[in-house]
């Protein structure tokens, strides 16, 4: 199943991309995990930035269709990298 949408590219009067910096908060596993995938790419095809896994990770999630999607996020135990504060008492 192909992606429902493509995706959503801001380009810059020039028509190159507009880049934009971000913070990314990631588990000590999920580190693991990035540190064994660049070793994996080196190994194949030489030199890689752990921005290019990521931004080829973007890439294999937006060509998956919604089922296929769907199953990579709950097999993934994926979360927003911040742990839920506790509400205060207001008494």
């Amino acid at each position: 199943e192909a992606a429902s949408e493509p995706a959503d590219m801001s380009k810059s009067p020039a028509g190159k991309p507009k880049w934009k910096s971000i913070e990314l908060k990631i588990s000590d596993d999920e580190r693991r995990q990035l540190s064994r995938l660049k070793k994996r790419a080196v190994y194949l095809s030489g030199p890689v930035k752990k921005s290019d896994l990521l931004r080829a990770g973007i890439h294999a999630l937006s060509l998956m269709g919604d089922d296929a999607l769907l199953a990579v996020l709950t097999g993934a135990s994926v979360t927003n990298g911040r742990e839920k504060k506790a509400k205060k008492n207001e008494d």
